[in-house]
Parts: structure tokens; C-alpha cells; sequence
């Protein structure tokens, strides 16, 4: 964040509507914002998502700055569902970021169980298991239907710990 607001880049990170406690933010609209400007881009981070979640909202939103064009990180889209090319695009950048796959492809071990083994790695990168689990999809060229059912396990096990679901 510092580095780029060095660069005249501003991040806004909040979690309620002009400063109304009563007016909380809702996470299933959005994740995060870009607005261009070629004085200074603002980037704007819904502070109700996980601690993981806003990382990664801050990666992708920096992936649209990149570009130099605005965008909406909308909530409740999940990642393999997004059809827009440059939110796939954005995603793949702040995942790539967040997860190299140099580095996946020397961590990653088939041999342990992989719900162990996808906490691990977001223990590790410091980004959600839906993350590290849609990195290993494309490094290991899992099939749909397949990489589907984990996903969705995944998704119900994080449900079902009480946790919210942090696509990023």
C-alpha cells in the first residue's frame, strides 16, 4: 500500500457508509473498487471481508490500476463463475501474486490429505484455500466437473466452520 500510494495512488479501506455504524457495507454487492485517474488511482477495499479477503481485493484492484481501467470486484461471484475477461484477467494477476506457481509447484504435496494440505498453503501464502485451490486447478489441469466438487466442498467446509467465504 505504501509503495503505491508513493506513487500518488490512494487506498481507501472501509467497512460502513460514511462513517454510519449503522450502515454497514455489504460484502455480496462488492469487494472492492477501482476508480482511474492519471493523477491518482483510487482503490477502495470493503473492510467486512477477511483479513485474506482484502489482500487479495487490494492485488486484484491493483491489477485494474495496471491496465488503467476502472473496475468492480462484485461479492458473491465466485471466481470460476466471473465471464468478464478482464475481472479474469485481474484475478489471475493478484492470484499469481499471492500464490506463485513456481513456488506451488515445490510446495505442494499430493501425498498429504488436501483439505490439510490446502489450510497449509493459505497458512503459507496468506491468502484463502479457494485461492490456493484455483492455483493447483490450473497448474494441474484438473477437470471442471471435478475441480467443481472440491471447490464446492471446500466452500460448504468453510460454511460449516463459521467462517464467511473469501473468494480471494
Amino acid at each position: 500500500i505504501d509503495s503505491f500510494e508513493d506513487l500518488g495512488g490512494l487506498v481507501v479501506i472501509n467497512s460502513m457508509v460514511e462513517n454510519n455504524n449503522h450502515r454497514m457495507l455489504d460484502l455480496d454487492e462488492f469487494r472492492g473498487f477501482t476508480l482511474q485517474s492519471p493523477v491518482a488511482p483510487l482503490v477502495f477495499v470493503n473492510g467486512r471481508d477477511t483479513k485474506r479477503g482484502q489482500v487479495f481485493s487490494l492485488l486484484h484492484e491493483f491489477a485494474h490500476v495496471w491496465r488503467g481501467e476502472f473496475g468492480v470486484s462484485a461479492g458473491g461471484v465466485l471466481p470460476q463463475d466471473r465471464h468478464s475477461r478482464v475481472e479474469r484477467w485481474c484475478d489471475a494477476v493478484a492470484a499469481e501474486v499471492a500464490v506463485p506457481a513456481d513456488d506451488l509447484r515445490v510446495q505442494f504435496d499430493s501425498e498429504i490429505d488436501l483439505t490439510q494440505e490446502l489450510d497449509r498453503l493459505s497458512c503459507r501464502y496468506k491468502c484463502s484455500t479457494l485461492v490456493v485451490l484455483i492455483k493447483l486447478r490450473d497448474l494441474m489441469s484438473l477437470d471442471r466437473s471435478n475441480f467443481r466438487k472440491i471447490y464446492d466442498d471446500e466452500v460448504k467446509r468453510l460454511l460449516d466452520l463459521g467462517g464467511r467465504v473469501s473468494h480471494g
